[in-house]
């Protein structure tokens, strides 16, 4: 098995792309991601969105690491926490999001 190191984490100013709404209960929000922005990610991690009053939020990548243009993540309208719900409803195209990641979420510990 080949030991991959873990991508460092970024913060980043990313544009938004497009919002969608692929549910009642979801929104995929992709971001443009300039080839001097790239975050690097695997699979299964996630980013945090911070907001302009120093709150922020962990959501879910759901874009492919392969995609080296665009980043996409996804916001489950369940959450119905003050943040979640502005990405739900009043997040525009053109705006700019600030992020931090990726995170991993299942991190281990290898050492024995």
């Amino acid at each position: 098995c080949e030991m991959r190191a873990e991508p460092a984490v970024r913060r980043l100013a990313l544009r938004v792309l497009e919002v969608r709404h692929p549910s009642p209960e979801r929104v995929l929000i992709r971001l443009e991601m300039p080839a001097a922005k790239r975050l690097r990610f695997r699979s299964g991690q996630q980013l945090d969105v911070r907001f302009g009053d120093g709150s922020c939020r962990r959501y879910a990548i759901v874009s492919s690491p392969d995609d080296e243009q665009v980043l996409e993540f996804e916001v489950p309208r369940a959450s119905r926490e003050p943040q979640s719900d502005y990405l739900y409803d009043g997040v525009q195209r053109g705006e700019t999001l600030r992020i931090e990641g990726p995170h991993d979420p299942f991190r281990t510990s290898l050492a024995a």
